[in-house]
């Protein structure tokens, strides 16, 4: 069976004021601190991972570093051969010595994002329940791209992406999990990375799944505008108003976002054709 990358493990973000910027995802986004090497600070959600957020002090915001969840160590050495394959230079797979651990590689993508694979690694228990306003996992990104194509094709030929949904804009990927899409990229002519500091347009975003107890599925807290230094929308009035008390910003919240009915199922599903180009 061809290897896939599992959705995203986790994200790392800079930022202006890191300070103003610990606080608003603590205390607003309702994430947990979990660890602080050195002036960055690490936030866990209720799954298992050691952290599915990390902040780092910077001269501009931008997505620092985008890392995937593998299934295991062969997994992580078959989807190095294939980024290998596609012309990347990843390094070799190796235990990380940073905060979480586990066995990966990092590379670039075609576009010169900063990217990682990885399996394992610290886990925590089961000491931080789920809650409806506490943050799950990371959902999906939202990536813009001035070579659509190319990025496409890379994240399928290479990661094990599959095109699921496609819009005049964009390309929705999933991967291997029952979430309709990880990862959606999107047309930008005016996409421009620097170096490890990936800047491009206001309209990316990262999307963190919680848990509903009211009807068992999990739904979505988007944290907009990354490029624009954060933002957002919330999954409910009721959350909305619990964000509200806890000093969220209106211009930083509003409006709604279920994931009713953005489950992927393969069984019932059809696959659009994977394109070439």
């Amino acid at each position: 069976m061809t290897a896939r990358v599992q959705g995203v493990r986790s994200v790392a973000i800079d930022v202006c004021a890191l300070d103003q910027a610990i606080a608003f995802y603590s205390s607003v986004w309702n994430l947990t601190p979990v660890e602080a090497p050195g002036p960055a600070c690490y936030f866990r959600g209720t799954a298992a991972h050691h952290h599915i957020l990390s902040l780092h002090p910077a001269n501009r915001p931008a997505i620092r570093r985008v890392v995937f969840e593998a299934a295991d160590r062969d997994a992580v050495r078959a989807l190095h051969a294939r980024v290998k394959a596609s012309g990347a230079t990843p390094e070799e797979p190796h235990e990380w010595n940073a905060p979480g651990g586990g066995y990966g590689f990092g590379f670039k993508d075609p576009e010169g994002r900063n990217l990682g694979v990885a399996c394992g690694g610290e886990a925590h228990g089961g000491t931080n329940a789920s809650q409806p306003d506490r943050p799950h996992k990371i959902a999906h990104l939202n990536l813009n791209s001035g070579t659509y194509d190319q990025t496409t094709r890379f994240m399928i030929e290479a990661l094990g992406f599959r095109l699921i949904d496609e819009s005049a804009r964009a390309r929705f990927l999933n991967a291997d999990c029952p979430d309709h899409f990880s990862l959606a990229i999107v047309k930008a002519s005016d996409a421009n990375f620097a170096g490890d500091s990936n800047v491009a347009p206001a309209d990316r975003s990262i999307a963190i799944a919680c848990d509903d107890p009211n009807d068992g599925k999990q739904q979505l807290s988007v944290i907009n505008q990354i490029a624009a230094g954060g933002g957002g929308f919330v999954v409910s009035d009721e959350e909305l108003q619990r964000m509200k008390s806890r000093g969220a910003p209106e211009s930083q919240i509003g409006g709604t976002h279920s994931r009713s009915g953005l489950l992927h199922d393969d069984s019932s599903t059809p696959m659009p054709p994977k394109r070439q180009g």
